[in-house]
């Protein structure tokens, strides 16, 4: 796959998309800046799952010009129909980047000329489609400084998704050892939020994790892939507290840099936090690295 010649619709972090602009790859939203008019419109078009083009962001004018088009997975799919109907001789990757029942089922556009992929390993033995990990960039991390004393232990930043009881109850069980916290969990849409709490810059949440020791990572029910949280955890050199019990066969696990809820011992959680990360093996950030992860399209 040549990344000049591939175009990616991309609805994730967009502290990424320079990153990967860099690397010669289009990257765009689903939709434009829209005013309230044109809001009222692209609901009319989900609701009746037909699409007004102009609505779209500018990979209309881009997607002649490449060979692949890779789209982020969500539950908007009106583009995809599009794709399909202007330009099947294209190739047009599907990469599920949260479990399939957060999205549409890949049924939905078999037949077509369309390839489905997954970070979820149990989501591809459901669907029959075909396995990509998740990724980072080795370009982004935090400045590095031994001297600096971290005054965060634990740090945390999500959405709810039905999460946020046993965030908060990890949360008292860490500072009732006296192991500091930071954990912005973020509502839902359209959830109540009385506290007013608003999405975090990804710059800022890295600028928090220079600040600390451990990220925590807490898998949703149903969800067997690995999130961004231990790909921050092995490029930016941060220890990481699971609740994946699944994480001991992936490659980078060490059980001095992640710790097990429900696996290892909470007595030695105190330890845990406070001795050295180790290094792992560079060829394991290779493989995640952003780069890699384009060409395992090509050769899965």
């Amino acid at each position: 796959m040549e990344l000049g010649k591939t175009l990616i619709i991309y609805e994730s972090i967009q502290y990424l998309v320079p990153f990967i602009e860099e690397k010669g790859v289009k990257v765009f939203h689903v939709y434009k800046q829209l005013n309230i008019f044109e809001k009222l419109l692209r609901r009319i078009s989900l609701k009746y799952e037909f699409h007004f083009p102009f609505l779209f962001d500018r990979w209309t004018k881009k997607i002649a010009q490449v060979d692949t088009v890779i789209i982020f997975a969500t539950a908007v799919d009106s583009h995809i129909a599009y794709i399909i109907k202007n330009y099947s001789h294209k190739r047009i990757i599907i990469w599920y980047w949260n479990p399939v029942s957060k999205s549409f089922v890949p049924s939905k556009f078999q037949g077509n000329n369309v390839e489905f992929w997954s970070f979820d390993q149990e989501d591809c033995e459901k669907y029959n489609i075909r396995f990509n990990s998740t990724f980072y960039i080795k370009d982004i991390h935090p400045a590095q400084d031994d001297s600096l004393k971290r005054e965060i232990d634990v740090i945390y930043l999500g959405m709810d998704k039905g999460r946020k009881k046993n965030l908060k109850d990890i949360e008292n069980q860490l500072n009732a050892q006296n192991i500091t916290t930071y954990f912005h969990i973020i509502p839902d849409f359209k959830a109540p939020n009385p506290e007013n709490i608003k999405s975090m810059d990804y710059g800022v949440y890295l600028s928090h994790v220079n600040n600390a020791k451990v990220i925590l990572d807490f898998l949703q029910a149903g969800q067997a892939g690995q999130t961004i949280r231990p790909m921050e955890s092995i490029f930016l050199k941060r220890k990481l507290l699971t609740n994946d019990t699944t994480i001991v066969h992936m490659p980078f696990y060490d059980r001095n840099n992640i710790f097990i809820l429900g696996l290892d011992n909470l007595d030695d959680l105190y330890n845990f936090i406070n001795s050295p990360y180790k290094d792992i093996d560079k060829s394991i950030l290779d493989y995640y690295n952003f780069e890699n992860w384009i060409k395992r399209f090509d050769h899965e």
